[in-house]
């Protein structure tokens, strides 16, 4: 798709919380609030760590919940870099995603 996406994790030592800040630097989008699409600026989303994505992703297809994403995975062949998500959308229409991390599910 040719998608350039900036990213940080700001985690906790002491429970491990963690947020994940992004920008999508290309394609570039529109402001919000025009009709929001993937990459806009200032588009809202929320990021989970869990350490079993299939298993929330079970969860959130036995209870209705709509996915905008199957279940993917990243593996540019850095053990590092590997690991699965998925996007659902919560009943405000707001995008959460889903994140493990499989060196920090291993660990």
């Amino acid at each position: 798709m040719g998608a350039q996406v900036r990213s940080c994790l700001l985690g906790s030592s002491k429970d491990g919380g963690m947020v994940e800040l992004f920008e999508v630097v290309n394609p570039r989008g529109r402001s919000i609030p025009f009709g929001v699409n993937f990459g806009d600026f200032g588009y809202l989303q929320t990021c989970f760590y869990h350490s079993d994505i299939r298993g929330i992703a079970a969860s959130c297809k036995e209870a209705g919940i709509e996915f905008l994403t199957d279940l993917k995975v990243m593996d540019d062949g850095i053990p590092e870099h590997a690991g699965s998500f998925i996007y659902i959308r919560d009943p405000d229409g707001i995008p959460l995603e889903f994140l493990c991390l499989h060196s920090l599910a291993h660990a």
